[in-house]
């Protein structure tokens, strides 16, 4: 509701005339998808201003284009080390349970 409150002086005469053509899940699909952009522009502005600031404590030559393009570029290379494969993936749990099926608990004594 305060996201209705601060678009709208009178939100129920709005959400009304939705609820009254039968719209109801139409105009809070739309009010979601709002929220959801402005959270995103947000978000994406935060991030911008955040690399902005990063980008002048380096004293690169670059242009914070360039500069940009290529702290992507190097977080997309350090991401794609770090996905397994399948196979890596089932090996693990194969000798994690080869692990656990050959450990004899303690009796406690």
């Amino acid at each position: 509701m305060d996201l209705l409150y601060s678009r709208y002086a009178s939100p129920f005469e709005f959400m009304s005339s939705y609820i009254e053509q039968g719209r109801f899940g139409e105009f809070v699909s739309e009010i979601y998808g709002m929220f959801v952009e402005r959270e995103k522009e947000k978000a994406e502005k935060e991030t911008e201003d955040r690399l902005w600031s990063l980008y002048i404590r380096s004293l690169s030559e670059k242009s914070f284009t360039d500069w940009k393009k290529d702290i992507y570029r190097e977080n997309a290379r350090e991401a794609s080390d770090e996905i397994l494969t399948r196979e890596e993936i089932n090996a693990s749990i194969k000798k994690s349970q080869d692990i656990l099926q050959s450990f004899v608990p303690d009796d406690g004594g």
